[in-house]
């Protein structure tokens, strides 16, 4: 049943990254108009893989929630903090400095502790 918890890191973080991609490249300035840009959006598969992917993780995070304590499976998900991180620096060449890096190593110690109790 630990595939569950690894399906929610993995869910999340494709989700996240499809929500991201949906939106990457379109600009919202005051004389483009709103309703240009959300039209743009919302023609993008993206956002719609997004949608869908959320709700595979709400699931898989509610069958997650019946197997596991709540204590036990919250902390295996702050796991995906870390992988959406990685996936902006590798798929959308997003800045990874000195004080992310720190604060992933700081996530996955304080969720490794958690975990591990």
């Amino acid at each position: 049943m630990i595939w569950k918890l690894f399906a929610i890191v993995i869910l999340r973080t494709a989700a996240d990254l499809s929500f991201k991609a949906s939106v990457f490249g379109i600009r919202l300035s005051p004389g483009s108009g709103l309703g240009k840009s959300i039209l743009q959006v919302l023609s993008r598969p993206f956002l719609w893989i997004g949608l869908i992917l959320g709700a595979a993780n709400v699931v898989v995070w509610s069958s997650a929630l019946q197997s596991f304590d709540l204590s036990y499976a919250y902390p295996f998900l702050s796991f995906s903090f870390v992988t959406i991180i990685i996936g902006g620096r590798v798929f959308f060449n997003e800045t990874l400095d000195r004080y992310k890096t720190l604060g992933v190593a700081c996530i996955t110690f304080g969720s490794l502790l958690l975990f591990l109790q």
